[in-house]
C-alpha cells in the first residue's frame, strides 16, 4: 500500500514511490475538500446569520419598547390634557349653576364678591371688604324703610323728618294714645 502527501501543487508525490492516485481518487479527494469548506463556510455563515437575526430581534424589541414608551407618554400627557379640560368645564358648569341659584335666591349683587378668581390674600380682602359694605348697605336700606328715621334708602334726607313720637306711633301704633 502506499501513501501520497499533496505538495499543495496538484499533484501528489509519492511515499516511497509505491502508490499514485488515479484521476478519480484525486477527483474525490478535491471534492471531499470542497466540501468540507464548504460546509465550514455555510456553518460559519449560518452561525453569523443567526447572530444577526438575534440582533435584528433584540433590535426590534427595544424599539417597540421605545415606541410604547413614547405612546405611552404621549397618552398620558393627552389624558392629563384632556382631564384639565374636563375640570375647567365641570368648574364653568358649577360657576353658571352657583350664579343661577345666586341669583334665584336674590343674592345676585353678592355674585362677584362670591364668585371671584382670586390668587393674593389682598384679594380676598377686597372681596370680603365689598360684601360686608353691600350687606351692610342692604341693611341700613331696610332699616330706614322701616323706621322712617329720616332718612331715605338712598341715604339722602328725607322731606319730613318725623318725631320719635311719630316713629313710635309707627312701630308700636296702640301705645301711642297713653302719654
Amino acid at each position: 500500500m502506499s501513501e501520497t502527501k499533496d505538495d499543495g501543487s496538484g499533484t501528489p508525490e509519492e511515499d516511497q514511490g509505491e502508490r499514485t492516485y488515479t484521476e478519480a481518487e484525486h477527483k474525490a479527494e478535491i471534492d471531499r475538500r470542497v466540501t468540507m469548506a464548504v460546509k465550514k463556510v455555510n456553518e460559519s455563515a449560518e452561525i453569523k446569520t443567526q447572530e444577526g437575526i438575534e440582533a435584528a430581534k433584540l433590535e426590534a424589541k427595544t424599539e417597540k419598547l421605545k415606541e410604547q414608551g413614547e405612546f405611552k407618554t404621549l397618552h398620558e400627557q393627552k389624558t392629563a390634557e384632556l382631564d384639565a379640560l374636563k375640570a375647567t368645564l365641570a368648574t364653568k358648569d358649577e360657576r353658571d349653576a352657583i350664579g343661577s341659584a345666586l341669583k334665584e335666591a336674590k343674592l345676585g349683587d353678592f355674585e362677584d364678591a362670591l364668585m371671584g378668581v382670586r390668587s393674593k390674600p389682598e384679594d380676598y380682602v377686597k372681596a370680603g371688604e365689598a360684601l360686608q359694605a353691600r350687606v351692610k348697605e342692604l341693611v341700613d336700606a331696610e332699616v330706614a324703610i322701616r323706621l322712617d328715621t329720616g332718612k331715605k334708602p338712598d341715604g339722602s334726607p328725607s322731606d319730613t323728618p318725623k318725631s320719635q313720637q311719630e316713629q313710635l306711633n309707627e312701630v308700636y301704633p296702640g301705645m301711642a294714645a297713653t302719654g
